[in-house]
């Protein structure tokens, strides 16, 4: 019975002893033990290249004409500049005469989707030449020259009456044909079959086809490429005597004052020209007013 506590007590020191040699050597491993290095790898930003595009200075409208102090040069990526941009001032102003043809904010890019001129947007008003105006006449494939008509051919113009007699007058000579239809493309040279046909005229005559077409039917003839001569129709010196005093408003006074006396006191009357009826015709009007 005495020498079981004897026992414990010398297993209790071998197992103190044991961990204490064990405890040991690990220290000693700890100690000796040289720190892992890790390398850290860092990839590489990605290296963006930035070229220049130009945009506008201030806020550009509709029909301003591009100018050098309106532009600016940003950075703007090299790989992603949009369609139709310019990357200097002297390119965007050297590259012909452009008007803005939509609103352009302040430090938007100028591109050609937004102005006229060469490679810009497609506008009937782009091509006009200064001063001129855009008229659609109805054509068929009698009246439009069997579909051979194309943009930028040279036409005349025949107005075609009927009555009590039929006529064909010539009223306009050497105009531009601008469309076919919606098309405006000079270099698409294949017949097509037409229902309208823009022409570029001036002003005035603009009116005269609009007082044309409401008149009678109209027709187109195909001139020679080259050929501008204009002639003198005498036939159609009638025809011309009845539209010029409606689109010129005859300066011929409607009415004339004559003086009445009666007793002691003139009174004046307003009554009919008969200078502005030779020239107009019967038309009816207040006779015998008195003037205010």
């Amino acid at each position: 019975m005495k020498s079981k506590p004897v026992v414990m007590i010398a297993i209790a020191v071998l197992f103190g002893a044991l961990s204490i040699f064990v405890a040991d050597i690990w220290l000693s491993a700890e100690t000796n033990a040289r720190p892992v290095i890790v390398k850290e790898v860092v990839r590489d930003a990605p290296q963006i290249k930035f070229a220049t595009i130009v945009v506008a200075a201030k806020p550009l409208r509709y029909g301003d004409k591009i100018e050098a102090g309106m532009l600016a040069e940003i950075p703007w990526p090299k790989d992603n500049l949009p369609p139709g941009a310019y990357q200097n001032i002297k390119q965007a102003i050297n590259d012909g005469t452009r008007l803005v043809l939509s609103p352009i904010e302040a430090n938007e890019p100028l591109l050609l989707s937004k102005l006229s001129g060469k490679d810009g947007r497609a506008a009937l008003s782009n091509i006009l030449s200064p001063g001129m105006r855009a008229v659609t006449i109805p054509v068929d494939d009698v009246s439009g020259v069997a579909g051979f008509i194309t943009p930028g051919d040279r036409v005349d113009i025949v107005l075609i009456s009927s009555g009590e007699t039929m006529s064909a007058d010539l009223i306009l000579q050497n105009v531009k044909v601008l469309t076919i239809d919606q098309a405006a493309d000079e270099r698409d040279t294949s017949a097509k079959i037409a229902n309208a046909v823009t022409v570029e005229v001036t002003s005035e005559d603009a009116r005269k086809l609009a007082l044309a077409k409401a008149t009678g039917k109209l027709s187109l003839t195909l001139r020679a490429a080259g050929d501008a001569l204009v002639v003198t129709d005498a036939a159609n010196d009638g025809l011309i005597d009845r539209i010029n005093p409606l689109l010129k408003k005859d300066e011929t006074p409607r009415q004339r004052t004559v003086i009445v006396r009666r007793a002691l006191k003139p009174t004046p009357y307003s009554v009919i020209n008969e200078e502005y009826i030779a020239k107009n015709g019967s038309l009816t009007t207040g006779v015998n007013d008195p003037v205010q």
